[in-house]
């Protein structure tokens, strides 16, 4: 498979602390539809974001989008069944990105606790911070996404020009935006996406996380989105249906 969509987010009815914050822009913060209402550290050498689950939660996707780190940043996923860090269940360091960092489990691990740990000391900000992290499970369609997909960059910047000749620039942040068709396939688990988020609520794709598509494609094509069409299959036969699935990357 070539598609995760990941719509059920742990983070958001967890109980959120963290080692450090800055008084306007708390760890409560990554629950915030938009990843520009960051969380933020006081520091950078030694910072983490912990996540209180309730009880033992499956989680199979970490993914952090509107982060700053450095590529020279240490970034950890610690999972434990306690609040106790001198040695968790799982420690596990994640691969830098710029966009979205991504660490996934071959299988799901269970635990009640998760914590997020960055080490980055050499960060010119001064401070780490994390604008929307995602804990929890993935859904993929039944077959991959068939011919005529497309990944298109679009930059909404504009330009204008003046009688005298002179432009103005108003210069606005590049999206993506996935046309992802599916052919013959069922379609039980998509719609229980869709009926989640419909159009108006956020998630998180892993368009390429096979790297099919392009090398360290699952970074490269991981992305915070939303359906930016309805869902409309087309009945073949039985249970299976054709469809295209829209997203559009949520940059703000």
């Amino acid at each position: 498979m070539t598609l995760k969509i990941c719509y059920q987010n742990l983070v958001d009815s967890a109980v959120i602390t963290a080692s450090s914050e800055e008084a306007s822009l708390p760890a409560a913060n990554v629950t915030a539809f938009h990843k520009s209402k960051v969380w933020r550290a006081t520091g950078c050498a030694a910072e983490w974001i912990k996540f209180d689950l309730g009880s033992p939660q499956d989680i199979t996707e970490i993914i952090i989008v509107g982060h700053n780190f450095s590529s020279g940043a240490t970034v950890q996923i610690e999972l434990n069944a306690t609040d106790a860090w001198g040695a968790p269940s799982v420690q596990e360091t994640v691969v830098w990105h710029a966009a979205a960092m991504v660490l996934e489990f071959d299988s799901a691990q269970s635990f009640r606790w998760a914590r997020i740990t960055i080490s980055d000391g050499s960060n010119p900000d001064g401070y780490v911070q994390i604008g929307r992290p995602y804990v929890g499970g993935a859904l993929s369609p039944e077959r991959d996404f068939a011919v005529g997909w497309s990944i298109e960059e679009i930059d909404p910047s504009e330009m204008d020009k003046s009688s005298s000749g002179a432009f103005s620039i108003d210069e606005k942040t590049p999206y993506l935006v996935f046309t992802l068709p599916f052919a013959n396939t069922l379609i039980d688990n998509v719609k229980a996406a869709w009926d989640d988020r419909k159009m108006v609520g956020e998630l998180f794709i892993i368009c390429d996380y096979g790297n099919i598509l392009a090398t360290d494609g699952r970074h490269d094509y991981t992305r915070y989105v939303k359906f930016s069409s309805k869902f409309n299959p087309v009945h073949r036969f039985g249970k299976r249906y054709d469809f295209t699935l829209f997203f559009e990357e949520l940059t703000g």
